[in-house]
């Protein structure tokens, strides 16, 4: 009898794991660059830019604005993905200078 339970509380424990693990993840929200954690060092005679993530999830599309804060002012990217099985190229930003083709 304890066997029958042990197995059964083991089948439904890792059931019940396998349920856990299908829950989407959603980012929404402000990610912040920590400086005091960070690799990034100082560039020549420029200090490393303020960073952050503005992060917008609705459903399968992500849409991701980085702001970047430099000596120079502020500059602004924005890029929209789609979450799913089908590969797509899309046109990637950089710094906000110009657009890089997808590969």
């Amino acid at each position: 009898m304890k066997k029958i339970f042990l197995i059964l509380f083991v089948i439904l424990f890792t059931f019940s794991l396998f349920l856990y693990s299908k829950e989407k993840i959603n980012f929404t929200g402000t990610w912040k660059l920590d400086p005091t954690k960070s690799e990034l060092q100082q560039r020549g005679n420029r200090p490393a830019p303020e960073i952050m993530l503005n992060i917008n999830q609705k459903d399968d599309e992500i849409t991701i604005e980085t702001v970047y804060v430099t000596t120079e002012g502020e500059r602004k990217t924005e890029m929209n993905l789609v979450i799913g099985e089908e590969e797509k190229k899309i046109d990637s930003p950089m710094m906000g200078f110009r657009r890089r083709p997808g590969t």
